[in-house]
């Protein structure tokens, strides 16, 4: 129900590398290569949260009306006809679901998922399930996760409450990272990859013995772009001071990206296909352009 935020970082990380050498300008915002720390450290920290989204994504085959005992059952039985490569056992309202080692290649939807996730519903009641994972040493070759989520899922808005507490390795590094987020519908008539989600929420990291955090602010997110139509990211380094990334959708096919919190703004627009363009018209003054 997400599109994840790795690919979207990734995308602003590439432009904003472009503005480097444009760095310039007076004030306390931060530096290019400040600014780009911080991008990266955000990067680092969404792998495990990104790989995660995932596992949820393909835990959500249960019907909401069913008692808890009755959609473990139907869990367990999804997962059984459709990722016939994992162990798959129930304990009343608690599936476990073991994906062997790396070399086993547990492949499902061209990804790799190796270690073991639990998954128990919680709860069933007034159109709402609450729904709790841990995952032991779950990795996907690049990076390996241990820790919990609790989602809750709600009928009546359809949306989806992600609260989770993951320490993920990579080659990058080692993060611990604890989140706050509600997912749902822009249009709760249409699915979601039709017209996107709205994501509110927050993130907080803990890498190299200092702490991140991150706020989401009315993010919309589809499917077919590569970054968001609309909303804020807003990242606080360990000294205090922010980061922002501004979405706005201009036309059909662009959407701009603003660049807040550094030495000067940098504005840059994105195509539909993911190219950055040169420039960004009517930026203002003192506002930087990726070249």
């Amino acid at each position: 129900m997400s599109r994840s935020l790795l690919a979207i970082l990734a995308t602003v990380t590439i432009a904003f590398v472009a503005c480097l050498k444009q760095d310039g300008g007076d004030g306390g915002g931060l530096t290019s290569s400040e600014a780009l720390e911080a991008i990266n450290q955000a990067l680092i920290s969404t792998e495990g949260e990104s790989f995660t989204n995932g596992i949820i994504e393909i835990s959500t085959n249960f019907t909401i009306g069913d008692a808890v005992q009755a959609a473990a059952q139907e869990l367990r039985a999804w997962f059984e006809s459709q990722i016939d490569c994992s162990t798959v056992t129930i304990d009343d309202a608690s599936v476990t679901i073991d994906f062997g080692e790396l070399n086993d290649a547990c492949v499902y939807n061209g990804m790799t998922y190796a270690g073991v996730t639990v998954i128990s519903i919680e709860s069933i009641q007034d159109g709402q399930v609450t729904v709790g994972h841990q995952w032991t040493d779950m990795t996907n070759g690049i990076v390996t996760v241990n820790g919990s989520a609790q989602v809750t899922w709600s009928a009546s808005d359809v949306s989806r409450r992600v609260q989770h507490q993951i320490t993920s390795t990579s080659l990058r590094g080692s993060v611990t990272a604890t989140g706050d987020r509600t997912m749902q519908l822009i249009n709760p008539t249409r699915t979601w990859w039709e017209n996107g989600i709205l994501i509110n929420g927050s993130r907080n990291w803990t890498s190299e013995n200092t702490e991140w955090s991150m706020a989401i602010q009315g993010v919309e997110v589809r499917a077919q772009d590569p970054v968001p139509q609309a909303g804020t990211y807003t990242l606080t380094i360990p000294d205090g001071r922010t980061l922002s990334l501004i979405f706005e959708r201009q036309t059909d096919d662009i959407i701009r990206v603003t660049l807040t919190g550094t030495r000067q703004d940098w504005v840059f627009d994105v195509t539909r296909t993911g190219e950055v363009l040169d420039e960004a018209e009517g930026t203002g003054e003192g506002t930087g352009m990726a070249s």
